[in-house]
């Protein structure tokens, strides 16, 4: 292989790293549909103009969730 091909697969390699922390930052800070800090229901309450859901639990704290199968 040449040098260009390594460079490509490390960018790939990075870049699903990258993805599956984003994942994983966000399946904690949902939490199954409870805040962590205050254990309230998160409650629906705004869309971003990328699709990404915003909560807010009754304590006042926000999450906002960008990957479709989280809430599931």
């Amino acid at each position: 292989m040449d040098t260009e091909h390594y460079v490509g697969l490390a960018l790939v390699a990075v870049l699903a790293a990258l993805m599956g922390v984003g994942w994983v930052l966000e399946r904690r800070a949902w939490n199954h549909g409870t805040c962590s800090r205050c254990g309230g229901r998160w409650l629906h309450f705004d869309v971003d103009s990328q699709g990404g859901r915003g909560y807010k639990c009754k304590g006042g704290h926000i999450v906002w969730i960008s990957y479709p199968w989280i809430e599931t």
